[in-house]
């Protein structure tokens, strides 16, 4: 019984200490790209096809924390569906971004996409510096558009989501910018049914705070294999 108890106590062992090494995923990377957002059945209320392969950015941008080193390298991004992945609406997750370069990092999978932040008052006023637009479509668009010319303008749009682990959050603001005002941006949409551009997105990792700290799952680690041995003793009596 005492050879049992202890096998049932190294196995428990084991699985604790594989979750106390692993490590948060921390710190930050940008990439560039390029984004192609078809419509489905209403302006904006669409399909992001993602390039499957982005670059990790470095220079001033230079990845840091678990990202250090990979400048320069890919991630794999996976498309997204507007039916899958609503917008402002907490969704299963979706294995998102993976780094080809660190297959042992964790990836990070997508659960959230953000409302945009503008009305649709100036989506189709005349152009003009200064301007804001997030189209109004059922369900909401993700799009936040700013003119920062009469003649120039970005879009925007904010995901976020956790680690596959779970040991970590992250959070993403991609940006495209467009040498025509977003009303030809959403014109071209219209009479096109879908809009191409290049984009960099910016991302921040950190520890997941619902995650038990070390401590605590040596204790619940602990208790666990106290249990385990109780019962072993209790089946031994009876």
């Amino acid at each position: 019984m005492k050879i049992q108890a202890l096998v049932v106590s190294g196995v428990l062992l084991g699985a604790f200490a594989g979750i106390l090494s692993a490590a948060p995923l921390v710190g930050t990377f940008n990439i560039g790209g390029v984004i192609t957002v078809t419509a489905n059945d209403q302006l904006f209320e669409s399909n992001f096809s993602i390039a499957n392969q982005a670059v990790i950015t470095g220079g001033a941008s230079a990845p840091t924390g678990s990202f250090a080193g990979l400048a320069g390298t890919d991630v794999h991004i996976t498309d997204l569906d507007r039916v899958l992945q609503p917008v402002d609406t907490l969704f299963p997750e979706l294995d998102f971004i993976s780094f080809l370069a660190a297959p042992s990092l964790s990836h990070l999978n997508l659960n959230f996409i953000n409302l945009g932040l503008f009305g649709s008052a100036q989506c189709f006023a005349p152009p003009a510096a200064g301007q804001l637009c997030t189209p109004s479509v059922p369900g909401g668009s993700p799009f936040s558009f700013i003119n920062t010319s009469a003649n120039t303008s970005t879009a925007s749009w904010a995901m976020r989501g956790v680690s596959a682990d779970h040991l970590s959050v992250w959070r993403g603001v991609f940006t495209s910018q467009f040498t025509t005002p977003y009303q030809s941006v959403l014109g071209s949409f219209i009479g096109n049914g879908s809009v191409t551009s290049s984009y960099s997105a910016s991302f921040i990792v950190v520890p997941n705070e619902s995650v038990p700290e070390p401590n605590t799952t040596v204790l619940l680690g602990g208790g666990l294999i106290l249990l385990a041995l109780g019962l072993r003793r209790l089946k031994s009596v009876a």
